[in-house]
């Protein structure tokens, strides 16, 4: 079978050079595109383009001899391949540290390829006797639909983080060797209230559990980046003193919320367009990092978040949010609010450190 991997080479001298001026060329097509929404589409051809070009550049690099390692999930965070361009400032992932390690001279940058079609190994179950074995059947056990999918999904979590504290090195696992990888959570088709609510209790440290980073999968089969469970102390109370601001978690889902909220966190126009969803779940992880750092550098904030149901912005948001509280902690808390068709909106249970 084929496995979506991703290649890091290192560029240097000339070659360099050319990279950082796609770089800047894409990045400048970007700017202009958010600029003028409504008539972006040449400056996003320009940037695909620019981004085509950079990814060519890189593999005839490659080819050519240039220092290159591969990872089995995404390392870039942003909107380039070109993951690493200030040599005055070490890298933060470990394996753009170790590649610019084995280039020749300082000053290289690192770009990323996805390399979606990467030989892989099929694994196939022992048999005894020719039959498949039967596939592992679930029993709802006359519980309702919402009852059952939270119970089924809470124990997806649960063998997700026993899974991966036994593999604490499973990014580095062949995808081939399914084996001796954590399972995956699968977020694609649950509740947004189960989805968000569930997510936040495994979040929560407890003794005798995590932290770890569990594998996402959606149903396209994309792969996004892990989800950080068992990370944060958590407390439940909802009593915002910071300042408090109202935001629909995507533009246009729900116009009737135009006059409670402060204002749109992502704009559906850039989140809703045909992509893998693990690619989505990134874009939104990437903004909502930046945009809370943007908040919270003037202080305390409470988000009120309406959401609407698309499992890779609420997975992507609150990966970001997982991650802001580890770095700051006490700096942010959010409380998310559900849609409903039959009443008015319903609370979840807060994000927030103690």
């Amino acid at each position: 079978m084929s496995a979506e991997l991703f290649l890091l080479i290192a560029l240097e001298g000339g070659q360099r050079d050319e990279a950082m001026a796609l770089h800047d060329r894409s990045r400048s097509a970007l700017t202009r595109a958010a600029s003028n929404p409504a008539d972006n589409a040449i400056d996003v051809a320009r940037y695909e383009r620019a981004q085509s070009a950079l990814e060519a550049l890189a593999l005839a690099a490659r080819a050519a001899g240039a220092p290159w390692t591969m990872s089995d999930s995404p390392v870039g965070q942003g909107s380039s391949a070109l993951l690493y361009t200030a040599p005055h400032s070490p890298p933060a992932h470990p394996a753009v540290r170790r590649l610019l390690e084995r280039a020749a001279a300082p000053g290289a940058v690192v770009v990323e390829v996805v390399w979606p079609f990467a030989p892989g190994a099929t694994v196939l179950p022992e048999r005894g006797n020719g039959q498949l074995p039967s596939a592992r059947r679930w029993s709802a056990q006359g519980m309702r639909a919402k009852e059952a999918i939270q119970v089924r999904f809470r124990g997806q979590l649960e063998v997700a983080m026993r899974t991966a504290a036994e593999s604490p090195n499973f990014s580095r696992v062949p995808p081939g060797m399914a084996g001796q990888r954590p399972e995956a959570i699968v977020p694609s088709g649950i509740p947004n209230a189960v989805l968000t609510d569930t997510l936040r209790e495994f979040v929560a440290q407890v003794p005798g559990r995590g932290p770890v980073d569990v594998p996402v999968r959606y149903r396209d089969g994309s792969c996004a980046r892990p989800f950080p469970l068992g990370a944060v102390p958590m407390g439940r109370n909802w009593e915002p003193t910071a300042r408090l601001l109202s935001f629909a978690l995507m533009s246009i889902r729900h116009v009737e919320l135009d006059v409670t909220v402060d204002g749109a966190w992502l704009r559906n126009s850039e989140i809703s367009r045909p992509r893998p969803m693990a690619q989505t779940d990134e874009l939104v992880y990437d903004t909502s990092r930046r945009q809370l750092a943007a908040l919270t550098g003037a202080g305390q904030v409470a988000l009120e978040i309406y959401q609407s149901g698309l499992e890779p912005a609420v997975v992507g948001f609150y990966r970001a949010v997982v991650d802001h509280l580890r770095e700051q902690p006490g700096s942010l808390a959010v409380l998310p609010v559900f849609y409903r068709d039959d009443g008015p909106f319903g609370e979840g249970v807060p994000w927030r450190s103690p």
